[in-house]
């Protein structure tokens, strides 16, 4: 046989037996080389990715939420406002109501009293002060027909 084909026999042989151990040998560092290669290049792109678009995007969701929480709650608040401040003014004019009305009926029973006190004791100065003193308006004011026993503030309170 032939030298040179010979040495390629032989080489084929030793490089058939030695390539699946170079392989095994080489195959977890070159695995991990490429896996730390392809990790890393996949975390900047995420990181990149991020920082471009989705961070950006979920801010102003945030943003536009957060405005139209405030708009729903002003407006609420508004509307809680305008609600009670009606309630108040209803409760106060019923109440504005109820003491003219009481008023009113004190001032025919203190005229009804003053009117029976004047036929009584025509002196009385309360009752015969002039048109310019403290009771004029009363004066000019009707007493409602009332028996003469009653007595002022009784059943008013």
């Amino acid at each position: 046989m032939d030298l040179p084909a010979m040495f390629e026999k032989s080489l084929k042989k030793e490089i058939a037996a030695v390539g699946p151990a170079v392989a095994r040998a080489i195959s977890p560092t070159l695995e991990k080389s490429i896996s730390s290669a392809i990790t890393e290049s996949f975390q900047d792109a995420l990181r990149s990715s991020l920082e471009t678009y989705v961070i950006p995007a979920f801010e102003m969701s945030c943003k536009s939420m957060f405005e139209q929480i405030d708009a729903t709650f002003q407006k609420g608040i508004r509307e809680h406002t305008t609600t009670a401040q009606q309630q108040v003014e209803k409760s106060h004019s019923s109440v504005v109501a109820a003491l003219q009305w009481r008023i009113g009926k004190w001032q025919r029973k203190l005229l009804a009293m003053a009117a029976a006190g004047a036929n009584t004791s025509a002196g009385n100065p309360l009752v015969t002060q002039s048109s310019n003193g403290p009771l004029a308006h009363l004066h000019k004011m009707q007493p409602e027909s009332h028996g003469s026993n009653e007595r002022v503030g009784k059943n008013d309170s």
